[in-house]
């Protein structure tokens, strides 16, 4: 039975840390836990990125539905120092409790996460220079987050980060406590949850031995041998369900833009060139996770050649379309089928997304609200409502 002085939302939490009046504030006990709470928080993910983890923060969007099932509004999920938080206490229980579990020799389920295949990351390498970087031995993890904080806020930053993605393992369960390599820890599983997955449970019930007041009896956990086929299933059944729920929340997506798109105003949505090809142009909302393409007959007007060795579209009048520039778009026709997008180019793009150290990186400014907020009720929302991981298991936020 957990007895809680309060209980906050992310939004109240953050209320306090921002110095907002709220009701909770009235408790000025409260107010200096919450703020001290981040104090602490804020030192932990300060050490951890200084051990060596990955800073893969992908954005995300809420599908919300209506009464019917139909997509009518989409938002960016905003996570704030109070979800940093709850996230690095997470981490922190989750730490101690398989270190302990290992010193003690306890069966139990981990969390793993392998290091990258070398050649992937050489690989990798070749991306990030095409893409004007110097990052160095990308199998020295200190030189991969020295890569993703070049790329903060510049036009390239998504690309980086989903190439990285891609270069990394995905994380799994096991049976042996072979660290994580995304997180930069020794010791890691699953233990926070509220028993929603198999893993948690066991680890709960691996702990029992080990309290102060342990129950009478204490329930069987699997042996060591079982864990090793209960660790390959719920891996695989884990996979399984993240490519459902993702395969849900991109139908949904692709339901509303092209309900947006038939709107009386099409809204303009900001893109990124991830790839430069004959045919024209692959694209890529980062915002949203959307990808598609936009169709050489589809770029703006003018005479314009394909120029292979710069990765460019260059026209008779010296305008330039490259790889990783942020570009407006507008969403001419979906293919349900196939699950993608064509687009059009629907205004200048605002710069290339190669990294100049010695300059701040512009970005280019939507030109337009990528939704308006329907009348009439606003039903579920489809959503991820997990941890973030560093772990390879699809380019969104991540399941640690």
């Amino acid at each position: 039975m957990i007895h809680s002085r309060a209980k906050l939302s992310y939004e109240q939490a953050q209320a306090i840390l921002d110095g907002k009046p709220a009701p909770e504030s009235s408790d000025p006990l409260l107010v200096g836990m919450v703020k001290e709470g981040w104090n602490l928080a804020s030192t932990m993910r300060k050490r951890r990125f200084d051990q060596g983890a990955l800073d893969l923060e992908m954005p995300e969007i809420k599908i919300r539905l209506d009464d019917k099932g139909n997509a009518v509004f989409a938002d960016p999920v905003i996570h704030t120092e109070s979800h940093q938080l709850v996230e690095e206490c997470m981490l922190a229980a989750n730490e101690a409790v398989a270190k302990i579990l290992r010193e003690r020799m306890k069966p139990a389920v981990y969390r793993i996460h392998d290091d990258p295949d070398p050649s992937r990351l050489i690989d990798y390498t070749e991306t990030a220079k095409a893409h004007g970087y110097r990052p160095g031995d990308l199998t020295n993890r200190a030189h991969i987050q020295k890569l993703l904080d070049d790329s903060k806020g510049s036009p390239g930053e998504h690309v980086i980060k989903l190439g990285l993605l891609k270069s990394l393992k995905r994380a799994a369960y096991s049976a042996e406590p072979v660290g994580h390599y995304g997180l930069a820890k020794s010791d890691y599983c699953h233990f926070t949850s509220p028993i929603r997955r198999y893993a948690d449970l066991i680890v709960h019930r691996a702990l029992q031995p080990l309290l102060e007041n342990p129950p009478k009896p204490v329930d069987k956990t699997p042996s060591q041998a079982d864990l090793y086929e209960i660790s390959r299933h719920i891996s695989e059944t884990e996979r399984t369900s993240s490519d459902a729920e993702s395969e849900t929340k991109q139908i949904k997506l692709l339901e509303y833009l092209d309900r947006v798109a038939k709107s009386e105003k099409p809204p303009v949505f900001d893109g990124l060139i991830t790839d430069v090809r004959p045919m024209g142009l692959m694209v890529e909302i980062p915002d949203m996770g959307v990808r598609g393409v936009v169709k050489r007959e589809d770029l703006p007007d003018g005479r314009w050649r394909f120029e292979a060795h710069r990765m460019a579209w260059v026209s008779t009048e010296g305008k330039v379309i490259q790889l990783g520039m942020r570009i407006p778009l507008r969403v001419i026709n979906i293919d349900f089928e196939k699950r993608f997008v064509d687009f059009a180019v629907a205004g200048k793009p605002t710069s290339a997304g190669t990294h100049v150290a010695d300059k701040k990186p512009v970005i280019a400014k939507k030109q337009g609200k990528p939704h308006t907020k329907p009348a009439g009720k606003v039903g579920p929302a489809v959503s991820r409502k997990n941890s973030r991981t560093a772990a390879k298991e699809k380019p969104k936020r991540r399941r640690r």
